[in-house]
């Protein structure tokens, strides 16, 4: 899109009556008005070098406009190639310069409006033709158009993105995420996921647009990788968490990142990569200095406020990780597990003589290694960094476990039925279980144990046993053996 044609779609944009001016983008420069005054910002979108978007009308029995706002651009410059060659007929006589100055404009306007009505895409970007020629054949496609438009606009007038209904972003499972326009609006579903904190399920669409999304232009790709890599990037309990980010932050996208340089996001997304990823302080102060003047110049008042708090949470994980990056060098250092005998045959142990504590109950978690030769080295020790790194949620997930055991087996707590609510009514962190202590076996598996739970079918020092396989429960045992007993009594 050219900066005449750019230009015809402002004034077209202006004399649109039936639609509100939102933001008008030319040269990368959004002008909007915003509580009754002209705001001028700094935005731009790689691949897109203009555009106007104006805030749609209500549909009346799901009946959407969209051909005006969709033929304006054509209408506009025809009109303006049809006053260019009045001005040539008026002036010929006159001014000595009249063909070479107006009829060119004229010959260039008349160009570009039978262009841009055309049904084509230019370098996989739909013009306005082909926008039109989609949106009358599909129904979902002018919801879609409308939602987006509408979604801008609310954008630019301070709106944030977790604001905006849910149902919006109901995406069943005929929906096309193959069309550029619904696309955008499931784009636009991750964006308020990410704001509303909900980032599994951010995750989640963004695998599915990618996934369902195979014909899509590279720039909305992109797009979608670039939330998918913050969200690997913050995982803070993703155990393939490094694999799945040295996938997406290829080369390719690293380029595409470097030319939207605009972009509020990207300047956060970078700054989360050195800060949780390099761990590079002073590219990581760099980035920030980036997403500071970015932040200044951004147009939408709800994303810098969304923005700077997830800025706020890559500080706070940082932290976290930095603390999680010691304990994992201290788990791996064989040096930390001290070999004990044991009155158990044909088995080795090691404990581990570090700390690990669990902020859910509020205590410190042992660790003891169990296997059937004397070599440590028989152990996964990236499977024990990685629970230990996420030992809440594994205790909390044996929690829950319990539950629903608890329902289906009450007797094997020692509970009647009319018992069961009882505990169900605890809160996970309040459950009457404590005195953690996991048993680490070969090929990722382990035994996680309360020792320590009231219920009136478990003897004291017992508790709960509840077995893994990497990160799933397999089975819930109450230990009938003191085997457990003398491992806690030989190793602690």
């Amino acid at each position: 899109m050219n900066q005449y044609e750019r230009s015809s779609y402002a004034v077209h944009g202006i004399l649109a009556s039936i639609m509100q001016l939102t933001p008008i983008d030319q040269l990368g420069v959004s002008r909007r008005n915003h509580d009754e005054k002209l705001s001028i910002k700094r935005y731009g979108i790689a691949g897109v070098s203009g555009q106007c978007l104006m805030s749609p009308p209500e549909p009346v029995d799901t009946i959407y406009q969209y051909k005006l706002y969709y033929l304006g651009g054509s209408i506009t410059n025809l009109l303006t190639s049809a006053a260019f060659l009045l001005l040539f007929v008026l002036l010929r006589d006159i001014f000595h310069y009249a063909r070479e100055t107006f009829l060119p404009i004229a010959f260039v306007g008349v160009l570009l409006g039978l262009f841009n009505i055309l049904p084509l895409k230019v370098g996989g970007l739909a013009v306005d033709g082909h926008n039109l020629f989609a949106l009358g054949k599909n129904e979902h496609t002018r919801r879609a158009n409308w939602l987006l438009l509408t979604i801008v606009a609310r954008l630019a007038s301070g709106e944030r993105s977790r604001d905006f209904p849910a149902e919006w972003f109901e995406f069943d499972e005929g929906y096309d995420f193959n069309d550029a326009i619904m696309a955008n609006v499931a784009s636009m579903g991750i964006n308020r996921l990410i704001d509303s904190r909900d980032f599994e399920q951010a995750k989640i669409l963004a695998e599915r647009i990618l996934c369902e999304g195979g014909k899509l232009i590279e720039l909305l790709k992109n797009e979608t990788r670039c939330d998918l890599l913050f969200l690997a990037i913050i995982d803070e309990s993703g155990q393939n968490r490094e694999d799945e980010i040295a996938g997406l932050f290829t080369p390719e996208l690293k380029k595409y990142i470097k030319a939207s340089k605009t972009q509020l996001s990207k300047h956060r997304l970078m700054y989360a990569y050195e800060k949780l990823v390099s761990f590079d302080g002073e590219k990581a102060i760099k980035s920030l200095e980036s997403f500071d003047k970015a932040h200044r110049s951004h147009p939408y008042s709800g994303d810098r406020e969304s923005e700077r708090e997830l800025i706020d949470i890559v500080d706070r994980l940082a932290e976290i990780f930095s603390k999680q990056k010691i304990m994992n060098s201290e788990i791996k250092n064989h040096k930390n597990w001290k070999k004990h005998e044991t009155k158990i045959s044909n088995l080795f142990f090691w404990g581990y003589s570090g700390e690990v504590n669990s902020s859910f109950l509020n205590e410190e978690v042992y660790f003891v290694l169990i296997g059937e030769t004397n070599d440590i080295n028989q152990f996964d020790f990236d499977y024990i960094s990685f629970v230990a790194k996420n030992i809440d949620i594994f205790i909390e997930n044996a929690i829950i476990g319990i539950k629903k055991e608890l329902e289906k087996k009450p007797e094997m707590f020692g509970i009647k039925q009319e018992q069961i609510i009882h505990y169900l009514n605890f809160s996970n962190k309040e459950f009457p279980v404590s005195g953690t202590h996991i048993t680490f076996y070969t090929d990722k598996e382990m035994f996680l144990q309360f020792y320590e739970a009231d219920f009136p079918n478990i003897d004291y020092g017992l508790g709960i046993g509840i077995n893994f396989k990497n990160d799933a429960i397999i089975s819930i045992d109450i230990p009938e053996s003191d085997e457990s007993t003398i491992i806690k009594e030989d190793l602690i």
